[in-house]
């Protein structure tokens, strides 16, 4: 039961995390599409700061993915010996 909780509280926490990067996205989006940014300069910060936010949102999808297969157990840890020495 404990790891249930723990599970449902990460996937929660995630999705709390997602909707920040998405809501600075549809903000500088929008902000662009009414023309707010007047020149170049202003035009690539707020492309830039899009980027930002989606490579954000990227990261935290891959987390959401890799837990995803643990918890489906299709995710199989393959098991080597190495020499460290090489």
């Amino acid at each position: 039961m404990e790891y249930d909780k723990r599970s449902k509280e990460l996937i929660s926490n995630i999705s709390h995390d997602l909707k920040t990067p998405l809501t600075v996205i549809q903000g500088y989006s929008k902000g662009l599409l009414d023309g707010v940014a007047k020149n170049e300069e202003q035009t690539k910060k707020y492309l830039e700061a899009i980027m930002r936010k989606s490579i954000e949102m990227e990261g935290l999808l891959n987390q959401l993915t890799i837990f995803s297969k643990l918890e489906t157990e299709s995710f199989v840890l393959k098991q080597e010996n190495k020499n460290l020495n090489d």
